[in-house]
């Protein structure tokens, strides 16, 4: 679905875009912005990945915030299948926090954006693209609320818009497989990470 690549590259970029557009003159005026980087890894399963194995999936985000608990920004993740497969996953993100308590901080985050499966192998590359929405519910933690770091962790719902085949079609010299309606499919998982923020807070 080169469409569908087209896209979600387009939602990718969109999310610094609406930071600088809140950081100019969307935020409240007793909040600071500052520029939230997190890394973390997870293990993950699922029917666009593998319902039975667990793969495992390093990335990290780029969150602009808070205005009134939201924050905006990309995320990009990597999920090395095996020496020949490679799945990547890019993404706009909103999250939005909840109050912290003695610096425990629950949040909810969603995005959209593209899940592209990559394949190299020697004299021959191959890739395809679906639309995909990550769901985010975890909580982080730091020494005080406005600590410049912290740790994080998440559970995770990953949807992919998947084509179904439908059939075969006679194309060339033998029955091709045809791509009909798309299906939603989920793909589980649990991240742990840490944080590091940037302006507006203490060290």
């Amino acid at each position: 679905m080169n469409w569908s690549t087209h896209i979600s590259v387009i939602a990718f970029a969109l999310g610094p875009v609406a930071t600088s557009y809140a950081q100019e003159g969307g935020g409240q005026a007793s909040e600071r912005p500052t520029l939230e980087l997190g890394l973390h890894a997870a293990g993950m399963r699922g029917d666009a990945l593998s319902p039975f194995e667990t793969r495992l999936l390093a990335g990290g985000t780029a969150l602009v915030g808070p205005w009134g608990g939201w924050s905006l920004g990309p995320g990009l993740d990597l999920v090395w299948v095996d020496q020949e497969a490679t799945t990547y996953m890019y993404s706009a993100i909103a999250q939005r926090a909840f109050r912290s308590i003695g610096g425990f901080e629950p949040f909810l985050a969603a995005g959209v954006g593209g899940w592209t499966n990559r394949i190299d192998i020697p004299g021959a590359h191959a890739s395809e693209s679906d639309w995909m929405v990550p769901l985010w519910a975890g909580a982080r933690w730091s020494r005080r609320p406005d600590a410049a770091w912290g740790v994080r962790a998440a559970f995770r719902d990953v949807i992919v818009w998947e084509e179904v085949p439908c059939g075969c079609v006679e194309i060339g010299d033998g029955p091709t497989p045809a791509t009909g309606d798309t299906s939603a499919v989920h793909n589980w998982g649990i991240s742990a990470g840490v944080f590091v923020r940037l302006g507006g807070m203490s060290p």
